[in-house]
């Protein structure tokens, strides 16, 4: 490492790559402090160097004039799976920070100021302050505390002076944790505020907080001193109008607090403490309870107070986070807002009425079959982004992780009990809980496998992906299992297109008639059905699509006015009337097919004939040579725009016409 500066009392900053390390690093460049930073990212700033407390050793050249280290490095802000790493936390925050803190003592550094965390003190119904006891709970608090208590060991032996920084909530621009995952939940309207807010926290600026690191370091303590730093408390209402007033969007809407406390406390017990039901009970109590610290010891020894509102510092996040292009993806209309009020009140009322029958099912699950009661699978949500999916477990727990389709025998994999909740759809139930946690709708795609990689491909290429997945949608009312993947997406796209309140409606009660009658419901060992679609455009003229046509076909179809998606299944013989009520008095039929699927295109073709009096055109698109699927539907809806723009054929009332299939052949595009 190259040492550049030479100046005496030059501060030394670690996780300098960090939210609260590089507000410190800023603000000692604006104060003209000499300062030297590490970091693990690769950054270009003067005395800026790359290193890894964990792995790499830390050179003795670092410390050359340093007589202070302010200790931020660490590990937060750790959600989903990474989370449950104990040993990654540890690793990070408390042996890093011994390595650290013994080499800077080897190194002749006088003062250590360690960064930890108000969470050591654990919860609490009341106000802690720094001679309350520790008690920790979860990876992080608890790591935080043992690099506490491995620091004090060292400081101890070496006699080097330490203070230990316990930092309430940060928050501010650029922010990763807790504050922009609330503004990210109340812009995408599906954050559901649970009690009235009264219950109390304390939240501290970045910039104070950085400022106080620095008070801290001028300082020269004859003793390891422990420090409270935050500002006030305050009400979570006010931290939530204050976040509500800088979006300038709607107040979400409220659920009693002993409601959501009573449900997810049945859903947890039931889980038997594990699972996202147990992770959501510990959410709503961690939001419901009071967080609050005493630092009137900082501002007494140092004067301190802060110099940021809480209503100026959340404008500057909100400000930060509309700034950034990604939190744009998907931005909720007034429309979207309104469904997820309408998801969460029906989602709420179906609880209390499936309450009991749900814990029923439960029990009757874990009787019958081994196993848990519940089946969580890795779902695509909305934007791609996975989430875990509840479902009745229908199958053997060794059951593969695949669409049911692709299942071979499926007798072999699904219980007796499953049997009947899928064909009753009783194993949707505990999908309840999805909606009310904003990861689904009622009405939507339905989530895919993550491993169903033509699905999800084809939703990206047509922008399915940014809507957020259903219990229900347009394409389980219109075939559900029997439809072909490119049938589906079609049906979410134009669903995409089509949606409002009362079209949600509906779908929800279409849906509710199909699990009654007991329709459209397609199980792994049925067989196959090999469907034909029909795209009508207004009156005068329809577009047939082989399966592999769809997408295209329908792209250029549903730019006209009058155009409308149908899908006709042949496991019944087609009739003059079946025909006549989708086609209408068509004078034009165009049919689209792929090389490859000769047989039966002008199968599908010459049914039609039999009972159209216009005039029928088949052309094939060619097969593609590139991998990218939306190079692939550019280019088929150029040739398919081209074909319908310029079809100009005389009627025909009989495929069997001897010179039909030539006509058709030299109708053939692409070649």
């Amino acid at each position: 490492i190259a040492v550049s500066d030479t100046s005496q009392n030059t501060i030394l900053v670690t996780g300098a790559s960090g939210f609260l390390g590089s507000e410190i690093v800023r603000q000692c460049h604006s104060n003209n402090q000499p300062v030297r930073s590490i970091g693990r990212r690769q950054q270009n700033h003067p005395g800026y160097h790359s290193l890894d407390l964990v792995s790499d050793q830390i050179p003795a050249q670092l410390f050359d004039n340093v007589r202070t280290v302010i200790h931020s490095a660490g590990l937060a802000h750790q959600f989903g799976k990474s989370a449950n790493d104990r040993q990654r936390f540890f690793a990070v925050n408390a042996d890093a920070t011994e390595k650290m803190i013994r080499a800077s003592a080897a190194n002749g550094v006088q003062h250590f100021v360690l960064i930890s965390s108000s969470g050591v003190y654990g919860p609490s119904r009341y106000p802690r302050d720094e001679n309350s006891e520790c008690k920790p709970q979860g990876h992080y608090a608890e790591s935080k505390f043992a690099a506490e208590e491995k620091a004090i060991t060292v400081a101890n032996e070496t006699g080097i002076r330490l203070t230990i920084v316990r930092m309430t909530t940060l928050y501010g621009e650029g922010d990763h944790g807790n504050m922009n995952r609330l503004i990210k939940a109340i812009d995408s309207g599906k954050f559901v505020q649970i009690g009235n807010g009264s219950n109390r926290k304390n939240f501290i600026h970045k910039s104070d907080a950085a400022r106080a690191c620095l008070i801290i370091a001028g300082s020269h303590p004859a003793e390891t001193m422990t420090y409270n730093v935050g500002v006030p408390s305050v009400a979570m209402d006010q931290v939530l109008d204050g976040i509500i007033g800088a979006l300038d969007c709607k107040p979400p809407i409220r659920v009693p607090s002993s409601i959501a406390s009573s449900i997810s406390g049945i859903a947890a017990a039931v889980c038997l403490g594990k699972g996202p039901f147990a992770g959501l009970n510990r959410s709503i109590k961690k939001w419901l309870s009071n967080d609050e610290f005493s630092t009137e010891k900082f501002q007494s020894d140092f004067g301190f107070s802060g110099e940021v509102s809480l209503e100026e510092g959340l404008a500057r996040q909100v400000s930060a986070y509309r700034s950034n292009a990604e939190t744009e993806i998907g931005k909720p209309t007034n429309g979207s807002i309104f469904k997820r009020i309408f998801d969460v009140l029906l989602c709420l009322f179906l609880i209390a009425i499936f309450a009991i029958p749900m814990l029923i099912l439960a029990a009757l699950v874990k009787l019958t079959s081994k196993g848990p009661a519940l089946y969580w699978s890795e779902r695509v949500g909305k934007n791609n982004k996975l989430f875990p999916m509840a479902k009745f477990r229908s199958m053997r727990t060794d059951a593969p992780e695949v669409a049911t389709h692709l299942l071979g025998d499926s007798k072999s994999w699904i219980t007796p009990l499953g049997r009947i909740m899928r064909k009753t759809s009783l194993d949707e139930l505990p999908q309840l809980w999805n909606i009310l946690a904003g990861h689904m709708s009622f009405v939507g795609p339905r989530p895919a496998l993550h491993n169903q990689e033509d699905l999800n491909e084809l939703r990206t290429t047509l922008g399915v992906h940014t809507m957020r997945p259903g219990i229900t949608g347009l394409a389980q009312v219109s075939g559900r299992d029997e439809l072909l993947i490119s049938e589906k997406v079609e049906f979410d796209r134009q669903y995409m297109e089509r949606q409002s309140f009362l079209f949600d409606l509906s779908m929800i009660v279409k849906t509710a008639l199909a699990v009654i009658l007991k329709k459209d419901v397609k199980q792994a060992d049925d067989d196959s059905i090999v469907p034909f679609v029909i795209l009508r455009e207004g009156i005068g003229e329809c577009v047939i699509a082989t399966p592999e046509t769809i997408p295209a076909v329908a792209l250029v179809t549903d730019q006209r006015p009058e155009s409308r998606f149908v899908s006709l299944r042949t496991e019944q013989p087609l009739t003059a009337r079946t025909l006549s009520d989708v086609i209408g008095n068509c004078q034009i039929t165009h049919g689209f097919a792929r090389y490859g699927e000769f047989e039966y295109a002008e199968s599908v073709n010459d049914t039609i004939a039999k009972f159209s009096s216009g005039s029928i055109t088949l052309s094939y698109l060619p097969s593609s040579d590139s991998n990218d699927l939306s190079q692939q539907i550019i280019q088929d809806f150029q040739i398919v725009s081209r074909a319908i723009e310029t079809a100009n054929v005389e009627p025909r009332s009989n495929s069997q016409d001897p010179d039909y299939r030539q006509r058709l052949e030299k109708t053939t595009l692409g070649h």
